[in-house]
C-alpha cells in the first residue's frame, strides 16, 4: 500500500519505519527541517523493540506536502491533538475524495472540519478515527526510535455508515476493531484522565523539582488514584446515556491490549522529564469534550469541571473557551437522538 504519513513525532517516525519495513511504500512529512536531514543522512529511521529491528529507508522523506499525499491511498495524522488543527490546514488542500485520511488519534477532529471539507468540494472524503496510535513509542534519537507496545484500534468513520470502508483499510496494517462512531473513540480519550488531575495533585513537586518528576513512578498514590477513578466514573456516566460504550478505563487498557501503568509504575521510576502536554493538551482536547458533552445530554461532571478551572487557573488560559467543546465540533445543538443519527448518516 502507498502511505502518507504526516507528522515526524514519535508516532510518525514509528509508523514510517514500521510500515517501510512490512514492504509499504511510505512517505513521511515533516514541518521539521532537521529531522528530515537527519533520517537522510542516516539514511533511514533506525527501529527497534517488539514490531521488529533494521533500518527503514523510507521511500520519501521531506516537507513538500503535496509530494507526500500525491497518490497515497491512505493518509495518516499520527500527531498530538494540539497541532491536529494547524496540520489538517495544511494537509485538506491537498487531499483528494477517493484517498482515506486517517485521525491517530482523533479526538473528535473529523467533526471539526466537516465544514472546511464542504467548503473544499471533499465532503465524499473517507476520514476515520482511531482512539490512539497503533504503538507505545518513543523517538530515541534524531534518526530512531524504539516500539515497546503495540496496541489494537479502536476505530470509527464519520459518518459511521461509512466505518466497515475504513475497517477494510486498517486492517490491512493493523489489528483493529469498529468503534460506534468518532465521539465513542473521542470520549474514550484514556489520556484525558490518567493525565491532568494526578498532575494536578502533584504539583508541589513537579514545579519545585523543575519537571524532573514521572508521574506514573512517582505520582500515582493510593488517593490520587481514587480521585482519578471518580474522574473516568463521570466519563462513563456521560457514554452511559448516549449508549456508547461504558467501559472503565482499566477496561479499555485491556480492549487495547496496553499494561496497566498507572497502576503498576509507582515507586519504580524517578526523575522523568514531566510533559507539558499533560495538561496543555488533554485538559482542552480530553476533558472539555467529556464536560461540555456531558452538560449537553444532563450529566453533571464537578470533578472534571474542578480539574479544567483548576489547570485553566495554574496555566492563565481559559481551556474551556479554547477546547475542543461540543460547540467547537459542531453538535451542540442537536439532542441525543439526533446526534446519535448525525454521527452515523453524517449531514443530510
Amino acid at each position: 500500500m502507498k502511505i502518507a504519513v504526516v507528522g515526524a513525532g514519535n508516532g510518525g517516525y514509528a509508523m514510517a519505519a514500521d510500515l517501510t519495513l512490512r514492504g509499504h511504500v511510505v512517505a513521511l512529512h515533516s514541518r521539521d527541517r532537521s529531522k528530515i536531514d537527519a533520517i537522510t543522512a542516516n539514511g533511514g529511521i533506525d527501529l527497534t523493540g517488539i514490531v521488529g529491528e533494521g533500518r527503514a529507508n523510507v521511500a520519501y522523506v521531506g516537507n513538500d506536502i503535496a509530494a507526500a499525499v500525491r497518490d497515497a491511498e491512505l493518509i495518516a495524522l499520527p500527531v498530538p491533538g494540539m497541532v491536529q488543527e494547524a496540520y489538517l490546514d495544511l494537509l485538506l488542500p491537498r487531499v483528494e475524495v477517493g484517498q482515506a485520511l486517517w485521525l491517530c488519534p482523533g479526538s473528535g477532529a473529523s467533526l471539526v472540519i466537516q465544514h472546511r471539507l464542504r467548503e473544499l468540494g471533499k465532503a465524499g472524503l473517507l476520514v476515520f478515527e482511531t482512539l490512539g496510535l497503533p504503538y507505545g513509542t518513543r523517538r530515541t534519537g534524531d534518526a530512531s526510535v524504539a516500539v515497546r507496545a503495540r496496541y489494537r484500534a479502536q476505530s470509527a468513520a464519520f459518518p459511521a455508515r461509512r466505518t466497515p470502508e475504513a475497517l477494510a483499510i486498517l486492517e490491512r496494517l493493523y489489528p483493529c476493531e469498529a468503534a460506534t462512531n468518532v465521539l465513542e473513540t473521542a470520549l474514550m480519550n484514556v489520556n484525558a484522565i490518567i493525565h491532568p488531575l494526578p498532575s494536578l495533585m502533584n504539583w508541589g513537586a513537579i514545579e519545585l523539582r523543575k519537571g524532573a518528576f514521572s508521574l506514573y513512578g512517582e505520582g500515582m498514590t493510593a488517593g490520587v488514584l481514587r480521585c482519578l477513578d471518580e474522574i473516568d466514573a463521570e466519563r462513563v456516566a456521560v457514554c452511559r446515556e448516549l449508549g456508547l460504550s461504558t467501559l472503565k478505563l482499566d477496561e479499555i487498557y485491556g480492549l487495547l491490549g496496553a499494561r496497566l501503568m498507572y497502576r503498576e509504575a509507582m515507586g519504580m521510576g524517578r526523575a522523568e522529564k514531566y510533559e507539558e502536554r499533560f495538561i496543555r493538551e488533554d485538559v482542552p482536547i480530553g476533558l472539555v469534550l467529556i464536560a461540555s458533552v456531558g452538560e449537553m445530554v444532563g450529566v453533571r461532571t464537578p470533578a472534571i469541571d474542578a480539574v479544567i478551572t483548576l489547570a485553566s487557573v495554574l496555566y492563565q488560559q481559559d481551556f474551556r473557551a479554547s477546547g475542543r467543546s461540543a460547540t467547537r465540533l459542531g453538535i451542540a445543538h442537536l439532542t441525543t437522538p439526533s446526534l446519535l443519527a448525525y454521527l452515523y448518516e453524517g449531514a443530510s
